[in-house]
């Protein structure tokens, strides 16, 4: 074969090789053109920026930020409501309250509690706190389970103190308040020489009553206010009258029956209440358990803390 031969294949091949080449750049052009090609370049564009967007609005769900601000509010607040400013362990316990709050609205709303409803953050957390609770199921404990926690839980179910008592009233209203306190030393010389336990009618009529039986100090207080009665009733001897001794009312003297010292009763005598208890001492644990691997979902910036 010539030399001419051979240059006119090479370039033969060559022309052959560009054609085919330049018929695709052509037909690449002519699809560049086509409205359904501009359309779905469109589409693919949106979704590749929808999904930078969620990603960015999922994080920024996912972060939140206690500043200072919001901590001088706390403060704020706080005093005035109980008229001083709180101590750190209280302010400490305003903000986890709120970093709770802030997670249990936030997964609210994920989970759409807030559609068509028109309440406030709190009101939703409450809903997807309540909502959590319901669905945490504790098992009946056992026998064993139930004595072990009576045993670590004793000052849960200590019974307060209480006091069987009557009481002779002498009002100040006939004499004033020293010659109210002078009939009650005359009566009581009487009665410490008798057998007499109850005798109301030997003073004034009183407006409560005259016999209370097995009450705890809490009662007392809220019937004759925080008057020396309340002390006397829970130190006085037996079936003996002592006084006189002052209330919100006037003087008394008072005889004590009986006197129940403060106690936790046997396990078999409040075996439901001990029993409701462990219950409820298992759901909590179980929910604080759900709400700190739900709290670790979320980035808490502490800007207040720099």
């Amino acid at each position: 074969m010539s030399a001419s031969t051979i240059t006119q294949t090479k370039h033969s091949d060559a022309v052959v090789t560009k054609e085919p080449a330049r018929g695709t750049m052509a037909a690449l052009r002519k699809m560049m053109r086509e409205p359904l090609v501009h359309f779905l370049l469109l589409g693919a564009l949106i979704l590749a920026t929808s999904g930078i967007v969620a990603r960015y609005r999922n994080d920024a769900a996912r972060r939140i930020v206690i500043d200072k601000n919001l901590v001088v509010h706390f403060i704020t607040l706080y005093q005035a409501q109980m008229g001083t400013i709180p101590s750190k362990s209280q302010l400490d316990g305003m903000i986890e309250d709120y970093i709770r709050e802030e997670v249990e609205f936030r997964e609210a709303k994920r989970m759409g509690l807030d559609k068509g409803d028109e309440i406030v953050r709190r009101r939703l957390a409450s809903k997807y706190d309540f909502l959590q609770r319901d669905l945490v199921t504790v098992p009946d404990p056992s026998a064993d389970e139930l004595q072990r926690y009576y045993a670590a839980h004793q000052k849960d179910f200590l019974q307060p103190a209480s006091v069987t008592f009557t009481h002779i009233y002498f009002s100040p209203d006939h004499g004033g308040d020293a010659a109210a306190r002078s009939r009650a030393e005359q009566v009581l010389v009487k009665l410490q020489s008798g057998r007499d336990t109850r005798a109301p009618g030997m003073g004034d009529p009183f407006p409560l009553q005259a016999d209370y039986a097995e009450v705890q100090r809490l009662d007392l207080l809220q019937q004759f206010g925080d008057s020396p009665i309340v002390d006397r009733v829970f130190a006085a001897p037996i079936n003996r009258w002592t006084g006189p001794v002052r209330s919100g009312y006037g003087w008394h003297l008072v005889c004590v029956s009986h006197r129940e010292e403060p106690n936790v009763p046997p396990l078999k005598e409040i075996h439901d209440k001990v029993k409701s208890a462990y219950i409820d001492d298992m759901k909590e644990k179980a929910n604080q358990k759900k709400f700190e691997a739900l709290e670790k979902q979320y980035a808490i910036d502490r800007s207040y803390e720099r």
